[in-house]
């Protein structure tokens, strides 16, 4: 969060990683594993599907449902 403009975080590491599925791309944790990352990704290129995941899960409309089944459920 460190990096949006006009902030003053503590330099925090984080990712998103652990909420992506496979229709998101590929990921990798030390540069060893780029080469083949990045040709698994390329290979894999027209499998891939973003914005899908996002609308799916992240939209407005999939959080306000799951806010209100947290609170209707708790």
């Amino acid at each position: 969060m460190n990096q949006e403009y006009g902030v003053n975080y503590n330099d925090i590491p984080a990712t998103t990683i652990p909420y992506w599925n496979e229709s998101c791309g590929e990921f990798f944790y030390t540069y060893e594993e780029l080469n083949e990352k990045f040709n698994t990704f390329i290979s894999k290129l027209n499998s891939y599907n973003p914005r899908k995941f996002v609308l799916d899960n992240l939209s407005i409309d999939v959080c306000e449902q799951k806010l209100i089944d947290l609170v209707i459920n708790s």
